[in-house]
């Protein structure tokens, strides 16, 4: 690739390139995938598509430069392609596409993040009557909600869990995929996510730091040290 692009992004095996105001596409050996006529590319090498604009046309399309589906840009506004889904957004409100276009889970969240391997997605509705301003949940790809949107704190998931506030204890604990309290929210505080070991911190009603087990076993108190007793 010679040395005359102002800008370059590299997605794989894929290279995004800008000249002259347009984006194309080589392969990392320097080959032309899609000539420079783009006003805007990004690609998305896991699922070997990339959105793109040119002209009038806005949506997605195939590493050969196939419109796979067009949105109207002024209605829709799209964002990345993870585990076959297309987070959007309509009227400031978040939801998804599948990989031809499809609305399947309508715009209807005042936030939302990208689908995980774990095929769940964090969104979020505000709510008025809460000092929190967002109140968090997790759906499916169905668009059903594994975990309601009622959730002060909750967090994305991490080897497989995710810590949460629970509504009705006020006291914190650890989600699984489906929804079940895996470490049920006994705790009034915890560090965050599991960590490399697979357990975790947590402050317990005896005032002390507690070490847990990713089962919620109580391995001991935790000194000012860190170390466990």
């Amino acid at each position: 690739i010679p040395v005359e692009y102002p800008s370059l992004t590299v997605d794989s095996n894929l290279v995004v390139v800008y000249k002259n105001l347009k984006y194309g596409l080589q392969d990392i050996t320097g080959k032309e995938l899609l000539p420079l006529e783009y006003n805007s590319l990004t690609t998305f090498s896991k699922e070997k598509v990339a959105r793109a604009e040119k002209g009038s046309q806005y949506g997605f399309i195939d590493l050969k430069g196939n419109w796979i589906f067009e949105k109207t840009k002024s209605v829709f506004t799209l964002y990345d392609c993870f585990n076959g889904m297309i987070k959007c957004k309509v009227n400031y409100k978040y939801g998804y596409l599948d990989m031809k276009g499809n609305e399947v889970i309508i715009t209807k969240y005042d936030n939302a993040e990208d689908f995980s391997q774990n095929g769940l997605a964090r969104v979020a509705k505000s709510n008025a009557d809460s000092k929190y301003k967002m109140h968090y949940g997790y759906i499916n790809k169905k668009g059903d909600e594994v975990i309601p949107t009622i959730y002060e704190t909750l967090s994305l998931f991490k080897n497989d869990l995710a810590y949460a506030k629970d509504t009705e204890t006020n006291r914190f604990g650890y989600f699984d995929k489906t929804g079940k309290w895996a470490i049920k929210p006994i705790y009034l505080n915890i560090s965050n996510h599991l960590d490399r070991y697979g357990g975790s911190r947590v402050k317990m009603t005896d005032d002390k730091l507690h070490y847990i087990s990713r089962t919620g076993k109580d391995i001991g108190t935790i000194d000012i040290m860190g170390t466990s007793t």
